[in-house]
């Protein structure tokens, strides 16, 4: 008989006997990864505007407070019109 027939047997017998006989594995529970979800960033807090006396265009900083004075604070000059829009110019264009 040649070597490389008894050689594949004792492999293949080899193995047959690895696949039967070895011990069971133990089944683990397998621990659940929390689910990634995106990173939460703190909302910005909501800017709260307040009458200060400021009454022109270039003391605003943005066409919300422009907005906010025309609409709750008295003796503002942001619209030269009369449309409801302040600053037209300048911060809310």
């Amino acid at each position: 008989m040649p070597k490389w027939v008894i050689v594949i047997a004792a492999i293949a017998g080899g193995w047959y006997y690895y696949d039967h006989h070895r011990p069971a594995q133990a089944s683990l529970p397998v621990p659940s990864e929390p689910a990634i979800s995106a990173p939460s960033f703190p909302r910005p807090s909501p800017v709260v505007f307040r009458c200060e006396g400021k009454t022109m265009c270039h003391q605003m900083r943005s066409c919300e407070e422009a907005t906010f004075y025309l609409q709750n604070c008295p003796g503002t000059k942001m619209d030269g019109d009369g449309d409801g829009i302040p600053c037209e110019r300048s911060l809310c264009n």
